[in-house]
């Protein structure tokens, strides 16, 4: 999936059952999880239910299908906003978008190093990386959202939030892999195997503290 768009509270009770249906029992108790820790849990649950991975995944699978659905969201936003800098008149709009450019190039950059942390087990750095394509895209609606001059039409208005939720998404279930996957956590509680549920017992915050804002 390339874009991932917001939908209407008004439909988003109906998403979150439909979307429920299409995980595995398991792996539901583990989107719930997640989700309640993330900054919007409907729109959490809606996206990794788009992907049919997410049936059998585990904590570090949903891990990598928030990471893949990310950059497909970035990077299907990159190509339109090259579009958009060709095109469009006004050269301040023109100025701010060349900046969120940058931001885009490199929020896409460190999911792809979020991503192979992940694989590779380097549970630390990759909770970094994952906050930096965070604030990358942060820093983007912020050029855009300086009023010195304002701007009449922020377009990259949706595409900066879808990418908020989802690089939320992103490094919620990054910490929590820390939390269950990190060596030197679970040692701490005398654990040996990564999945072993000890977030509860971490002391980085839990429920809605995890929230990134």
């Amino acid at each position: 999936m390339a874009y991932y768009p917001r939908v209407s509270s008004s439909l988003r009770s109906v998403f979150f059952h439909v979307a429920i249906s299409f995980i595995g029992l398991v792996s539901c108790t583990i989107v719930t999880d997640l989700c309640s820790k993330a900054q919007d849990p409907n729109f959490c649950t809606d996206a990794l239910a788009s992907d049919p991975r997410a049936a059998t995944a585990d904590l570090k699978g949903l891990g990598q299908i928030s990471i893949d659905l990310s950059t497909a969201n970035a990077t299907d936003t990159l190509h339109k906003l090259r579009v958009l800098i060709k095109f469009v008149k006004d050269k301040e709009v023109r100025k701010r978008l060349t900046i969120c450019k940058v931001f885009y190039n490199q929020c896409i950059e460190t999911l792809k190093k979020t991503s192979d942390d992940l694989k590779t087990g380097g549970y630390q750095d990759m909770k970094t990386y994952a906050l930096f394509s965070y604030y990358a895209m942060k820093n983007c609606e912020k050029v855009l959202a300086q009023n010195q001059p304002p701007i009449n039409v922020n377009p990259l208005a949706d595409a900066n939030l879808n990418l908020e939720l989802l690089t939320n998404i992103v490094v919620t279930a990054t910490i929590m892999v820390v939390a269950t996957c990190d060596p030197k956590v679970l040692a701490s509680f005398g654990r040996r195997g990564c999945g072993e549920t000890v977030a509860s017992k971490v002391a980085i915050g839990g429920g809605r503290g995890w929230k990134i804002r």
